[in-house]
């Protein structure tokens, strides 16, 4: 299977997954020739740099734990007076439920799979902190796709 049927392959699984979550499927933000600047961040794992968007910054907190390349990078999401929650999991050289590609890097394949957390809301969610939630949850995507333009980067 080509790498661009992988990738639609995990495209169409985190639709379902966000599905099943009660979220909206929308379109990826992606910016416009107007607004490069300052649209993502960079978060450094020692091998490799994932960009998430800046939007999320100060509702996103990222938990890094590493043993050289093995381990995990956990997006946790809160939105006003609710708890935090486990967006998604992006782990390296271990077993994740949905593959996402190989990256390789000092001459060593790092493969990278997710794990899709399920959101939780209950009565005291707005339709748009609900909206808001699910989209910080599929800016997965947006991850993905910056390191599908890495020449080191094979999707499945």
């Amino acid at each position: 299977m080509t790498a661009k049927k992988m990738l639609g392959f995990f495209v169409a699984v985190m639709m379902l997954l966000t599905a099943l979550t009660g979220c909206t499927v929308t379109k990826t933000n992606v910016p416009d020739s107007e607004e490069t600047t300052n649209i993502d961040y960079d978060i450094d794992i020692g091998f490799a740099v994932l960009k998430f968007p800046t939007k999320w910054k100060d509702a996103v907190r990222i938990n890094q734990e590493f043993d050289g390349t093995i381990g995990v990078v956990e997006f946790y999401g809160s939105i006003g007076n609710h708890a935090e929650q486990l967006l998604f999991t992006l782990c390296f050289n271990q077993d994740g439920e949905i593959p996402v590609g190989t990256l390789v890097s000092d001459g060593q394949n790092i493969i990278i799979s997710a794990d899709m957390n399920e959101l939780e809301f209950d009565e005291s969610w707005s339709q748009e902190e609900k909206d808001n939630f699910c989209a910080m949850q599929e800016d997965i995507n947006y991850i993905t796709g910056y390191l599908e333009n890495n020449p080191d980067f094979t999707a499945y």
